[in-house]
């Protein structure tokens, strides 16, 4: 295995990676985002803005080869909030009737505090996180980058 460096060529790994990478240009204020099956969401004056991502992850058991991943371009402006996560939140059980987070929940809750500084927002997601969670075992990772422009 990797770990005890032997030979992994035979290793079939059915695990894919979502994410998504930006690249922030604060000399001409623009925005470059490439994405596999996650998007990142933006907050700013003119409310909420969801910045979709490819339906492919990268990897995994069903990769093909040739798939076509996201790639936009925006401006921003100095307070605008963007936010990159991973789905370990959303699809995370917990709640009174067991049930996944959502990503409708997830948005909400991003919408609802992005007044808070970034700090602020941070506590809030570990402590709304843990509540939903109470006793449910955590499923997957949980990364939010959440940064003010």
């Amino acid at each position: 295995d990797i770990v005890n460096n032997k030979n992994t060529s035979n290793l079939d790994v059915s695990d894919g990676m979502d994410l998504s990478i930006i690249k922030i240009n604060y000399d001409n204020f623009t925005i470059e985002l490439a994405n596999a099956a996650r998007p990142i969401y933006v907050v700013n004056t003119n409310g909420f803005h969801e910045v979709q991502a490819s339906i492919h992850s990268i990897g995994g058991i069903y990769d093909e080869g040739n798939k076509k991943f996201s790639y936009d371009k925006f401006n921003f402006v100095k307070g605008d909030k963007v936010y990159l996560f991973t789905d370990g939140y959303i699809d995370q059980f917990g709640g009174e009737r067991n049930k996944k987070y959502t990503s409708a929940r997830f948005k909400d809750l991003i919408i609802s505090n992005a007044e808070l500084n970034m700090h602020e927002q941070g506590a809030l997601l570990e402590k709304n996180f843990e509540a939903w969670k109470a006793e449910n075992r955590q499923l997957d990772d949980v990364l939010i980058i959440g940064i003010e422009l």
